[in-house]
């Protein structure tokens, strides 16, 4: 970042302007001689204009770069602006785009294959239990899981899928140096240790209700599918599918009892056309993981995966729960193999027995 990189952020103009700005004359420092020294007015009205000017007055006297610098690197918070090689492609083909993001952890991740996850922020326990076998199953097939970080369905997806070594993204409405909700602290620093975790917002800047409406574009922009787990027919949930719409993602649901008030949302999206989510099998049918999915990778185990006896047997028991005579028969593997891969399969948390002496993977 450098002091015209800052001084176009915190100009109050949309990003439309400043975008269009940076698409004319490519860098910060030369809006900066057009709009400032040359007081070219040809590309925007007399009241933008002013606010440019006022931002620059502002910040030459009061900015220090350099003490702001050392800041985001005491944090590990990267910058990058729309131009940047590293601003995310997923994002450039959305109306509104924004102008910068603040990030922690790994960009490249926004490009990847991910879903959306949403919901209410008070689930009920039968939201709580779809969502962390959706959350799950996304995660174990290297797909990214998007949300917002807000309590209820959002953090929770985030949860499960650091719990199972996935790719979390969570895209806060405030600044990253002002994380909201507070009480999921842990979860973002993590988050942006494993995963990416990520703000259009200055650093500092406070969770503004207005920040989440259009926050919520941004989670809806980088996940290829949108699934909405529970939410009121009125709500912020219904916000980001609108932007899912808008931006052509393919859209699901999990249905609910039609008392509930919370599946009322759910319910309303599934009658008016989004996916049916009755089974986690739909996951597949829908977002076509097999095909959108290079390699299966639960909890990254190197061994799991080189190991071609671990892999054959963990690839068996994903697809559906099974017992050491159906694991024999297909795969070829010996018994006392299988009792052995087994074992550490379990010791790994990765399977579990159930009923009847069948294996499957491990229930979060």
């Amino acid at each position: 970042m450098n002091f015209y990189d800052y001084w176009i952020l915190k100009t109050n103009v949309s990003s439309n302007i400043k975008i269009k700005l940076i698409e004319d004359f490519k860098t910060s420092e030369e809006v900066y001689k057009e709009l400032i020294e040359n007081g070219n007015l040809n590309y925007i009205n007399l009241n933008e204009y002013d606010r440019f000017v006022k931002t620059y007055k502002q910040l030459k006297d009061d900015f220090d770069l350099h003490k702001y610098s050392n800041i985001l690197d005491k944090y590990n918070i990267k910058f990058v602006k729309y131009g940047d090689d590293n601003y995310p492609n997923k994002l450039k083909d959305i109306d509104n785009k924004p102008f910068s993001i603040f990030y922690k952890g790994n960009i490249d991740l926004l490009d990847a294959y991910c879903i959306s996850i949403i919901g209410t922020r008070n689930a009920t326990p039968y939201g709580e239990e779809v969502c962390k076998k959706i959350s799950r199953e996304l995660s174990v097939n290297n797909v990214g899981v998007v949300s917002g970080g807000a309590r209820g369905i959002d953090i929770l997806s985030h949860k499960i899928c650091l719990e199972s070594n996935g790719m979390p993204i969570c895209v806060l409405g405030s600044g990253l140096l002002n994380y909201y909700p507070k009480e999921n602290f842990k979860y973002f620093d993590e988050i942006g240790d494993k995963g990416c975790i990520l703000s259009e917002y200055d650093v500092y800047t406070k969770p503004d209700k207005f920040n989440f409406p259009q926050r919520n574009r941004i989670i809806s922009a980088i996940g290829d599918g949108l699934i909405v787990v529970e939410a009121r027919e009125k709500s912020g949930t219904m916000i980001t599918v609108k932007y899912a719409l808008d931006y052509g993602k393919d859209i699901a649901a999990v249905p609910g009892p039609i008392f509930w008030d919370k599946s009322m949302g759910c319910n309303k999206l599934i009658r008016d056309g989004a996916h049916i989510i009755s089974e986690i099998k739909d996951l597949y049918d829908i977002f076509k993981l097999n095909s959108n999915t290079t390699s299966i990778n639960y909890g990254n185990h190197e061994k799991l995966l080189s190991d071609p006896f671990k892999y054959k047997v963990f690839s068996l028991i994903k697809k559906k729960p099974s017992n050491i005579d159906e694991i024999a028969n297909e795969t070829g593997i010996s018994v006392v193999d299988i009792y052995k891969i087994l074992f550490e399969l379990e010791n790994l948390n990765i399977i579990e027995a159930s009923v009847g002496n069948f294996y499957q993977l491990k229930v979060i």
